[in-house]
């Protein structure tokens, strides 16, 4: 699950940390389970049901 701390969003179990600031809009691709950012060279692997919840995060933190 991903959380907000500080401007931040933290993965709870991997301690994975993104920078909405630095790391620009997310791009998901459905079809590879994978999360890319506009602006950063960094991919996560991650469920739609993940994404989804990422991204009520993330528009939050920003």
């Amino acid at each position: 699950m991903w959380i907000r701390q500080n401007g931040l969003l933290c993965h709870t179990e991997t301690k994975r940390v993104v920078s909405p600031a630095d790391v620009g809009q997310p791009i998901y691709f459905e079809n590879l389970g994978e999360l890319y950012f506009s602006a950063a060279d960094e991919v996560i692997k991650m469920s739609a049901s993940e994404f989804d919840q990422f991204c009520l995060e993330y528009e939050k933190a920003l």
